[in-house]
């Protein structure tokens, strides 16, 4: 079994299943469309989950709710629809950059509703507060270099596993 010395980056992964998903669409295959997407969501939320929940803790999003709940919702509402990964392909930005960003207007998003439906009062925390704090930015990155440490030390692993050379 021939091994990958030089395996594809998590973005070159990530871009991947974006045009395997775009030529699905092309041909009208809906079964591939979907199992790409399914893919790509399933890395998007074992990748960021925590690194977003420690985001959400260290920072003024933490008001909005449980830290779970907001995530979910965000993953739900906007990081596993086909259209945020396409804009974020396009914008050039790291992904964990944009994900940051993301939730940071999603949160936007819930105050709007919150104050629309009369749950938070207006002004009881106003979108400027919600900016790129240094402790959530900082807990978000730790978070998501652990996730990432631990997601190679399993590949590790397993390729040692394989090889019988984990002593």
């Amino acid at each position: 079994m021939a091994v990958d010395r030089f395996p594809s980056t998590h973005a070159t992964w990530i871009e991947a299943q974006l045009t395997i998903a775009e030529r699905h669409r092309s041909i009208g295959n809906a079964e591939g469309v979907s199992n790409a997407m399914s893919a790509l969501r399933l890395h998007l939320m074992d990748r960021y989950h925590d690194a977003l929940r420690a985001y959400v803790r260290g920072g003024s999003l933490r008001r909005l709710g449980d830290p779970d709940d907001v995530v979910g919702g965000f993953f739900a509402d906007r990081a596993c629809k086909p259209e945020f990964l396409g804009s974020w392909r396009a914008s050039g930005l790291p992904l964990r950059r944009w994900m940051m960003t993301g939730i940071n207007l999603y949160g936007k998003s819930m105050i709007r509703e919150r104050s629309r439906d009369r749950e938070l009062p207006v002004g009881a925390m106003d979108e400027s507060a919600l900016v790129d704090e240094k402790d959530a930015v900082t807990g978000f990155e730790r978070a998501w270099g652990l996730a990432v440490l631990n997601a190679d030390l399993a590949q590790v692993h397993a390729e040692l596993a394989v090889q019988a050379r984990l002593d």
